[in-house]
């Protein structure tokens, strides 16, 4: 794991005032597909940014869809403890109770223009407290032409009150391209 202190601070309530450093907590840039990815966090900060771009493998389709777990104590939660609302441009809304991981959003597939990759943005506030976990996600890319976008919004929580030490990033039904990359940040 690198820890780094990024040179950029987020500015606070009135001056610019900062409030918190961003801190790499873990990362992957893709040389290979893979179905999926475990980021292991410390639970130093108080929020987690996600950040990144992917695009997936799924042959014969526009995009493919983007999931998270969380877990804790290094292990990864597949247990029905989720639930989540995406709205997409892509597909009809989806939501789901008592739910096995999260949907986060649709991401680029080979029917998109070639070498597009969907930017994916999650923001996880108190990640590392004995609340439940919440997030918000946004993932957003060009599909057939450039003048056809796609965007996927929504909202989900994970009912736990641990502390999230490790995020599972997947896609649904092919892999992960190379050269897709994501960076988990904690904040504060």
């Amino acid at each position: 794991m690198t820890m780094l202190i990024n040179p950029y601070r987020f500015a606070g309530g009135g001056g610019g005032v900062p409030v918190g450093d961003l801190i790499l907590l873990d990362s992957f840039d893709l040389g290979a597909a893979s179905a999926s990815e475990d980021l292991l966090i410390a639970t130093t900060s108080r929020d987690l940014l996600i950040v990144g771009s992917i695009r997936s493998d799924l042959a014969g389709a526009w995009t493919d869809l983007l999931t998270i777990n969380f877990g804790s104590g290094g292990t990864v939660d597949a247990g029905t403890n989720y639930s989540w609302k995406m709205s997409s441009t892509a597909a009809a809304d989806t939501s789901g109770t008592a739910g096995t991981k999260i949907d986060v959003g649709h991401v680029a597939a080979p029917n998109v223009l070639a070498d597009v990759f969907s930017a994916v943005y999650i923001d996880v506030p108190g990640y590392s407290g004995s609340q439940h976990k919440y997030l918000s996600s946004s993932v957003s890319q060009y599909s057939a032409s450039s003048s056809d976008a796609v965007s996927s919004t929504g909202g989900a929580g994970w009912h736990s009150t641990n502390a999230i030490d490790v995020v599972r990033i997947a896609v649904a039904a092919g892999q992960m391209v190379a050269r897709s990359r994501l960076a988990v940040y904690g904040i504060g």
